[in-house]
C-alpha cells in the first residue's frame, strides 16, 4: 500500500514539473504576435514597437513612434549609398555594406505626422508576392497620448538579383504617389542562344513619391513581343539632387528582357519644373551567365498629377 502511495506521489511530481517546463518553452518559444497587436489582432493604443523578426522573412531593423520625416513615405534601399541617406534620418541603424545589398534590400515606411500616439506601420508579404504596407489607426474611444507623433518602421528583406519588389501601398502611401505617364519609350534587346536584335516599345507608368531629397520611384512599364506582353514592376529609391538628376543602381530586368542576374542601371533627370522625366536604362552585365541577353532602353514621361503638398 505504501509503495502505491509513494508511486502516485512521483507521478503527480513529475507530471507538475512537465507542466511548468512546458509553460517555460511557451513563454521562452512562442511564435510573437505582430507589433501593436493584441490576441485579437487590433492595434494597442501607444504601444511601442520592438526590435526582431517581424513575419517570416522580414527583419525589422527598427520602429519608433517619432521621425524627423514628417510625410508619408516608403523608401526602398537597394544599395548602400542610398541606405546611408537614410541613416541620417535614422541614426539608430545598424551599419550595412555593399555586399548586404546584393542579397537584401531595406525597406523603410514613415506614417507621417498624426495628432496622437497609438498609430503603427504593417509591412508583410503579400499571397500574391507582393510587399504589403498597411497603417493601422487606434480604435474609435481608445485611450491615447495626446501628443504628435510620427511613426515609422525599417525593415530588410533577403531578396534575389532577378526578383522584382513589388509594392502594395494603403491608400496612406497611394495618395503620396505623383503619376508619370510614359509618352515615348523603347527598349532594345540583343544577344541570347540564337543572337535576338529586337527592338520594343515601352509603354506605362512610373509612380514617384518625394521625401525631400529623397524620391521613390514604383515602375509598372509594358513591352510587346511578338504575341507576349513582357512587365516590369518594381521600385527603388535614390537620391535626387540639383540639377535633379536621377540615379538608381539596381531594377529587375528579367520580366522585361529575359536578361538573368543583370538589373538594369537607370540614370536620368527631371526636366520642366519635374513636369517631364527622362529615363535611360542599360542592363549590368553578369560574368556568371553565358549566352545571356542584354537590353538598352530610353523613356520620357510626363506628370499626370499636381506634385505632392509638402508639410515642411
Amino acid at each position: 500500500m505504501m509503495i502505491k502511495k509513494l508511486s502516485a506521489l512521483v507521478f503527480v511530481g513529475v507530471a507538475w514539473a512537465g507542466s511548468l517546463s512546458s509553460l517555460y518553452c511557451n513563454q521562452q518559444g512562442r511564435k510573437q504576435l505582430p507589433q501593436d497587436s493584441n490576441s485579437t489582432g487590433k492595434p494597442i493604443p501607444g504601444h511601442r514597437e520592438r526590435s526582431g523578426v517581424t513575419n517570416g522573412e522580414i527583419k525589422e531593423l527598427a520602429a519608433r513612434n517619432h521621425s524627423t520625416i514628417f510625410e508619408s513615405f516608403v523608401l526602398i534601399a537597394r544599395d548602400s549609398k542610398t541606405y546611408e541617406a537614410l541613416r541620417i534620418a535614422s541614426p539608430s541603424l545598424p551599419e550595412q555594406n555593399a555586399e548586404f545589398f546584393e542579397t537584401n534590400v531595406v525597406v523603410a515606411v514613415f506614417l507621417g505626422q498624426r495628432r496622437t500616439g497609438g498609430y503603427s506601420i504593417e509591412i508583410a508579404n503579400g499571397h500574391d508576392g507582393s510587399l504589403r504596407i498597411v497603417e493601422h489607426s487606434p480604435p474609435k474611444g481608445a485611450m491615447v497620448k495626446m501628443v504628435l507623433s510620427a511613426p515609422f518602421k525599417v525593415v530588410a528583406i533577403p531578396v534575389q538579383t532577378d526578383r522584382p519588389m513589388e509594392l502594395a501601398l494603403d491608400e496612406t502611401w497611394k495618395k503620396r504617389l505623383r503619376g508619370y505617364r510614359v509618352t515615348s519609350g523603347q527598349v532594345l534587346v540583343t544577344g541570347g542562344f540564337a543572337g535576338v536584335n529586337q527592338r520594343r516599345s515601352l509603354e506605362g507608368t512610373v509612380g514617384i513619391m518625394r521625401a525631400g531629397e529623397l524620391a521613390t520611384f514604383i515602375f509598372d512599364l509594358r513591352s510587346q513581343a511578338g504575341q507576349e506582353t513582357k512587365q516590369l514592376k518594381d521600385a527603388a529609391s535614390c537620391l535626387v539632387k540639383n540639377p535633379l538628376q536621377v540615379s538608381l543602381p539596381r531594377l529587375n530586368s528579367t520580366t522585361l528582357t529575359g536578361a538573368i542576374e543583370s538589373p538594369f542601371q537607370v540614370t536620368g533627370e527631371f526636366l520642366d519644373e519635374e513636369r517631364e522625366l527622362r529615363l535611360s536604362l542599360q542592363t549590368i552585365a553578369s560574368s556568371n551567365i553565358s549566352d545571356n541577353f542584354a537590353a538598352t532602353g530610353q523613356l520620357t514621361a510626363v506628370a499626370t498629377d499636381p506634385p505632392s503638398p509638402k508639410l515642411q
